[in-house]
């Protein structure tokens, strides 16, 4: 038998957006776990009520009938578990924003033959970079040769995630008369 290969690591970009809980039977008996979403679990109930108003097949349900997962961008696997008495598994929790906001959920985890669920509160921010310029243009008008000027662009991060920049020069390069200062990583022009 050939040696289990361990299965592959999400990229370093996906990590980031995981969080890991540890489950812990220490109950007398075998424990099945069910996790779902609160939102899933509330838009279930909203499509059973749908389905006992509507008569009618051809009235169309006015609100949705599942959430859109831009709206609730979380996702948990393994979404089923077995655990023995005084085993521990990793459950991962995973959020993916695709627009800005703050998204917030409950995992749920249902425990068969237990009349309580176990909630876990879940929020994340979803954000992009927010950079600016105080200035869009470098203007120097006239100069008289071998005088100098100095103009400091400022620029601000007004976003709540941190943003990396680098300034690229074109492809002719900058004019020998010109600095930026603090140079870039590949030295100063």
């Amino acid at each position: 038998a050939s040696p289990a290969t361990p299965p592959p690591q999400p990229d370093k970009n996906v990590q980031k957006h995981i969080e890991h809980f540890r489950i812990t039977n220490t109950g007398p008996f075998q424990a099945k776990v069910t996790f779902q979403f609160q939102s899933l679990i509330d838009s279930d109930a909203l499509a059973a009520a749908q389905a006992e108003e509507i008569k009618d097949p051809k009235k169309k349900p006015m609100t949705p009938l599942k959430p859109a997962f831009e709206d609730f961008p979380f996702l948990v696997d393994p979404a089923e578990l077995t655990l023995e008495v005084d085993e521990t598994k990793e459950v991962k929790v995973m959020c993916f924003p695709v627009k800005e906001g703050l998204f917030e959920d409950t995992l749920v985890a249902i425990v068969q033959d237990n009349p309580e669920p176990v909630n876990f509160k879940l929020c994340a921010q979803g954000a992009i970079p927010k950079v600016e310029l105080d200035t869009t243009e470098v203007d120097f008008d006239r100069l008289l040769l071998d005088q100098s000027s100095t103009i400091v662009v400022k620029l601000s991060n007004n976003g709540c995630v941190p943003t990396k920049w680098r300034l690229v020069a074109p492809e002719e390069g900058i004019p020998p008369v010109f600095s930026i200062d603090p140079p870039g990583p590949g030295g100063g022009h």
